[in-house]
């Protein structure tokens, strides 16, 4: 029934605009006075679209009888697209035309149109042309628009001002804007830095009267202090401006005091933006587990500009859940099976965490407890897995759409307990478990042919281990060999079909968490051959070091984690959304006043606790 009004509505409209561009039944003209065109139209038509012609047609004044109405400061051309729109309720939007119709349905108030613009517009956003559109759209006071300018802004801030010429010409309020915003993406704090002193520098004599301003509004106790030291510290220009050096000196005594005394920036300095952090644009959910009282429905987030790890208490799993797979798209969070301390699950639950939210979905045709699951184009796979009776060799897809799970090609070994990751649309599972030893074996699973292929082996057994895919190579990590939890890590080239070594994580673990995040491999948790483990770390592929991060607020194994970006209230999961109303320096407590007079230098800050 819909398809059919759908297709009435269409050919009515047409039939009807067909009469319009004949003459037929019109019964006014818009005209055009500087070109000398003129447009037949149906006054009941134009009525029906836009509040300007239905005030211009009904309000009794002179217009309303007369055959012909003028109109001025709008192009022939222009009012030809919006007529055909009125009646066809669909327009050519082009970059040539956009401008125009843009003003023009501001102007006449055409219902519809004012949106098309603004979505054209936002899918038109660039790094170079994103801040003149933003501008464009303050002058029309489209609300819609700005937020969407801003928001593109705030994620590629960065790749702005290394692209845009517009950059180095914003005007010293509009650069403010946008550093005091906590949303404001980046990696690294000092790169917002060096985006301002490449704006300073392009017109330095008129702009550092500005810099007092600025400088505030970058989150200095983030910088890196050797970036710091080298780009700001022997800046001559910057050292003859009083102001402009008692900010850096304040920002340097922060930096200091953060790196010496482990400092967490609190709410007390929520009007100090030096010392607060930004919004992180990607959160690490670490989803259920066991923990020490068993089976957990606890959920973790982490915000990695403060390396802290917060309890999203309103998040939890509706039902407790160990063993599971869990894997993020399209902005939610899927966790499918595992085991809830009495009984091996098929259940599949979904976290929106827009709405901060779980839903469930269908559920899989197997119960698989230590699955692995990995996610291609839109559709999740879910492979192997321990239903309490037998290993799994069968595999099954689900699709979002219909909500439904279909079996797939099985898997060339039974096994549970083993790593999943997806690379260029292939499915790759190694390691695990068949029931009578631990597998070093590898396979990979082609949906386009629904056949799986063996790989190169392992050079070590590896049940409880994670595959992740990570700079276009796949890292199989930690795991249990059948004697020893692991801490090594093996790395294998999909190109070279060839594993090779790769650096030792610092703690030997399995059946832990484990995600790419874009400054990193993060893994988390696990079971260290003697208890769950509540220690989190990195490898930077940079210096291949694993680097400690804060612990997990509990120890917890047979755990999943997933991350997620631009999370519309990513601040809910963050440090903005958990924070304190104390500084912690170790074990002592400092009252922020205090801190803030100690950074003003009017009082001496006591040494940490040794305790």
């Amino acid at each position: 029934m819909d398809v059919f009004k759908q297709d009435f509505d269409r050919e009515f409209r047409y039939h009807l605009n067909d009469m319009r561009e004949n003459g037929v039944l019109c019964d006014a003209f818009i005209c055009i006075p500087g070109e000398k065109r003129k447009f037949p139209v149906h006054r009941a038509v134009m009525a029906s679209c836009s509040h300007y012609f239905r005030s211009l047609f009904t309000s009794g004044l002179q217009e309303t009888s007369q055959p012909e109405v003028k109109i001025h400061g709008v192009s022939a051309r222009t009012m030809e697209l919006l007529i055909q729109y009125a009646y066809l309720k669909e327009l050519p939007l082009t970059s040539d035309n956009i401008e125009d119709l843009f003003a023009a349905s501001d102007r006449f108030n055409i219902l519809g149109l004012l949106d098309d613009c603004v979505a054209f517009l936002a899918l038109e956003l660039t790094a170079e042309n994103c801040i003149g559109i933003l501008r464009f759209a303050q002058f029309y006071s489209c609300v819609v628009l700005i937020k969407k300018c801003w928001d593109f802004i705030m994620k590629h801030f960065l790749e702005i001002g290394e692209k845009s010429k517009e950059f180095v010409q914003l005007e010293p309020k509009e650069l403010l804007g946008f550093l005091s915003d906590d949303n404001l993406c980046a990696k690294e704090e000092k790169d917002v830095l060096q985006a301002v002193i490449n704006w300073f520098n392009f017109l330095p004599e008129e702009r550092d009267t500005y810099l007092p301003d600025l400088i505030p509004a970058i989150r200095m106790a983030f910088v890196d202090q050797d970036f710091f030291s080298e780009t700001l510290k022997n800046r001559a220009d910057f050292k003859k401006k009083r102001k402009i050096w008692d900010q850096i000196q304040r920002a340097q005594k922060l930096i200091h005091i953060i790196k010496k005394s482990k400092l967490i920036p609190i709410e007390c300095f929520k009007n100090d933006l030096m010392m607060v952090p930004r919004v992180p644009y990607e959160i690490i959910f670490t989803i259920g587990g066991w923990a020490a009282r068993g089976v957990t429905s606890s959920v973790e987030t982490f915000d990695r500009n403060t390396n802290e790890w917060f309890e999203a208490v309103d998040c939890e799993l509706p039902t407790p859940r160990a063993y599971h797979g869990s894997v993020s798209m399209d902005g939610c969070i899927y966790v499918i099976g595992g085991f809830d301390g009495g009984r091996y699950l098929n259940s599949v639950c979904c976290f929106d965490p827009g709405k901060i939210r779980w839903e469930e979905r269908a559920p899989m045709y197997m119960s698989r407890c230590y699955v692995c699951v990995g996610q291609i184009d839109g559709v999740v796979y879910a492979c192997g897995g321990f239903d309490g009776r037998q290993r799994h060799m069968s595999a099954e897809k689900y699709d979002k759409a219909r909500n439904q799970w279909s079996l797939v090609q099985p898997m060339i070994h039974h096994r549970s307990d083993s790593g999943a990751a997806t690379f260029d649309g292939k499915l790759f599972v190694v390691g695990g478990f068949d029931g009578h030893a631990c597998l070093n074996s590898a396979e990979a699973y082609d949906p386009q042919n629904d056949q799986w292929t063996l790989l190169s082996p392992m050079s070590t057994r590896r049940s409880g281990v994670n595959l992740v895919c990570f700079e276009g190579q796949m890292y199989a990590v930690g795991g249990y060999d059948g004697s020893n939890r692991l801490n090594t890590v093996e790395m294998y080239d999909p190109w070279k079909e060839t594993w090779y070594s790769a650096p030792s994580m610092n703690v030997g673990r399995s059946n832990f968490a484990a995600v790419v995040m874009d400054d990193g491999l993060y893994v988390m948790g696990g079971y260290d051959g003697d208890k769950t483990s509540d220690v989190a770390e990195c490898y930077n592929p940079e210096t291949k070091t694993w680097i400690c991060k804060k612990n997990l607020h509990i120890g917890r194994s047979a755990v999943s984690a997933c991350s997620i970006k631009y999370i519309p209230n990513a601040r809910h999961f963050s440090f903005h959304g958990n924070c304190r109303s104390r500084s912690i320096v170790t074990n002592q407590m400092i009252t922020g006043s205090r801190l803030h007079q100690y950074v003003m230098g009017r009082i001496a800050m006591p040494p940490p606790s040794n305790n």
